[in-house]
């Protein structure tokens, strides 16, 4: 059997031991000194997990190989080969120029520059905006739907790239170890710029709210929540939580498109943030942007609200301190506009000059006015929420 033959199993083996394997010299006659990645046991699992296809988990322990061993070609190159095999195309991209980069031996070299030259050939989006044609979510049919609202006495646990999920409902988990992944790529588009999210998420849905609450302890207008607790042991706990079923016992078809890319975007936000305090508006307002309309549904709502001239000024919400708020509802539907606005008129490098303030710990109205240069004009946020207001009215 020749190698442009072997079934796909084959081949991802066969690279994850070209990669896995020392570069010696072929013609060297005593060993060469050994490599500490050799005997590393995270990448001897992610070589392991990469050959029987499981890339997102090798992408995830690749990342902590990474971290010990920096610019190692090796561990670089498997890496951006798992990232291109779950469709991370930017990350595998820049992770294969790092390679080159560190100017590994020819071998290597040459792999990477192929890689690059092929995918130089495939659109890779680096979405800095709001896309304007999200990524829609599939329309259930009403068996699908019937199905997923039976409420079963026994738990349905599935494991997928980056999730663990915990349904009480075998059809619902099917659906989502496909949707779960697919809310996590647009969370990585929209709300993490196209990094690299190599952790694991445990995905619960309750059956009801009672039992959703019970758990959560949350306000009773609450779709979904989520966890980020760092652990005693060094270790991160990722939860999202939801629930299956309304009050007329129908399966919530909103948990899909709405709330799963919602909860899932706060907890990416707080790997980005880390201790770092991110702004209630922007929190909500990115993670409503992951949701698979963009947060489209709420520019009725805002225009509405500008209408009656409800709107709170801007001057106050964009330095609120975090906690309650006084109108929930409105305050969900401002954030996700002004958020939306700032996506759309932000230049990619404002934006990341605006988020590194925040992280740095400074105020959302001086680290906006820093990243647009505008600090020192008198009343330029004012100029800003009447651009905002105009745009918003129109509902965009």
């Amino acid at each position: 059997m020749t190698g442009g033959n072997l079934p796909k199993p084959w081949l991802a083996l066969a690279l994850a031991v070209l990669l896995a394997a020392p570069a010696w010299g072929a013609n060297s006659s005593t060993s060469a000194p050994a490599d500490p990645v050799d005997g590393d046991a995270d990448y001897l699992a992610a070589a392991a997990s990469f050959a029987n296809g499981h890339y997102g988990i090798a992408i995830g322990k690749l990342a902590d190989v990474l971290k010990r061993y920096p610019r190692h070609a090796r561990v670089q190159m498997l890496l951006a080969t798992a990232c291109e095999r779950t469709g991370q195309l930017a990350a595998a991209r820049d992770l294969y120029v790092a390679t080159l980069a560190g100017k590994p031996d020819a071998r290597i070299e040459a792999l990477a520059n192929e890689r690059i030259a092929r995918l130089a050939r495939r659109p890779v989006v680096r979405v800095t905006t709001a896309p304007s044609a999200p990524a829609a979510q599939a329309e259930l049919t009403p068996e699908q739907v019937a199905a997923m609202s039976v409420i079963y006495p026994e738990a349905t646990r599935k494991k997928t790239d980056h999730f663990d999920i915990t349904t009480n409902n075998p059809v619902l988990a099917d659906l989502l170890a496909q949707s779960a992944e697919a809310a996590l790529e647009r969370v990585r588009r929209t709300v993490l710029g196209d990094a690299l999210f190599p952790h694991r998420v445990e995905l619960t849905v309750y059956a009801n709210q009672a039992a959703f609450r019970k758990a959560q302890a949350t306000a009773d207008w609450a779709g979904g929540g989520f966890l980020y607790a760092p652990q005693s042991d060094g270790s991160v706990r990722r939860v999202v939580m939801l629930y299956q079923v309304d009050e007329e016992n129908r399966f919530r078809t909103s948990l899909l498109a709405r709330e799963l890319p919602h909860e899932l975007a706060h907890v990416a936000l707080k790997e980005f943030f880390g201790q770092a305090a991110c702004p209630l508006w922007l929190e909500e307002g990115l993670a409503t942007a992951a949701e698979f309309d963009g947060g489209r549904s709420t520019s009725d709502r805002m225009a509405e609200l500008l209408s009656r001239q409800a709107a709170t000024p801007l001057a106050e919400m964009i330095d609120q301190a975090n906690g309650e708020v006084d109108r929930p509802a409105a305050f969900y539907i401002q954030a996700a506009s002004w958020t939306r606005f700032l996506r759309a008129n932000l230049s990619d490098g404002q934006m990341k000059r605006f988020l590194a303030q925040l992280k740095e710990g400074q105020k959302p109205s001086v680290a906006l006015g820093r990243s647009l240069v505008l600090d020192d004009r008198p009343g330029w946020l004012g100029s800003i929420e009447d651009r905002w207001h105009k745009w918003a009215a129109e509902k965009p």
